[in-house]
């Protein structure tokens, strides 16, 4: 008998180990991890379409150039592109003032600078050569100097730049002057993220 018991309770235990086991509810859940990639994003934007820097006889001027950056980056590079100043609006002139290549770009956002370290110039951009033709204008490049904001992970805030004009020729027709100022804005690739 005592046998018998153990076979017994043997099999019980087999029963119960092979049936699977449910808990008695009404209700289950599980987890998953979700995960995403956020592309960089960047809209620039001028606040002014046209820059009238007033009157000149002879010598340097600056143009002051306002832009609004909204980027998904606190860490956004600047160059700038700038031609001289043509008589009558006509690229193909010969009477121009040009850009004073002896002073560098200036730019400064509302809430960054140059990161400092790799950019000991700090906000100035020197000119490193010719630039792109911008609606039939010849420009003039500058260096591209990379920025942190001080914002918190974006870069959304005005950006002021200024390019330096030498108006040296005291025998230039009088008349009305222009071209055009790029500010080009771009967010480095991410290493290791």
């Amino acid at each position: 008998m005592k046998q018998f018991m153990i076979i017994a309770i043997a099999m019980l235990a087999v029963v119960a180990f092979a049936t699977p086991m449910f808990a008695q509810t009404t209700a289950a859940s599980a987890c998953v991890n979700v995960s995403v990639t956020v592309d960089p994003a960047i809209s620039l934007l001028p606040n002014n379409c046209n820059v009238n820097v007033g009157t000149v006889t002879t010598g340097c001027f600056t143009a002051d150039a306002s832009f609004t950056v909204d980027a998904n980056s606190e860490q956004v590079a600047f160059q700038v592109n700038a031609s001289a100043l043509y008589k009558g609006d006509d690229p193909t002139s010969s009477i121009y003032i040009p850009v004073n290549l002896y002073a560098p770009a200036y730019v400064q956002p509302s809430n960054a600078n140059a990161i400092l370290p790799l950019h000991p110039a700090g906000n100035y951009l020197c000119w490193t050569g010719i630039g792109p033709i911008l609606n039939g204008f010849a420009t003039m490049t500058s260096e591209q100097v990379l920025y942190e904001s001080s914002q918190n992970n974006t870069f959304s805030q005005d950006v002021e730049v200024y390019v330096s004009y030498n108006q040296g020729n005291s025998q230039l027709p009088q008349g009305n002057y222009s071209g055009v100022i790029q500010l080009i804005a771009t967010i480095l690739p991410v290493t290791g993220a």
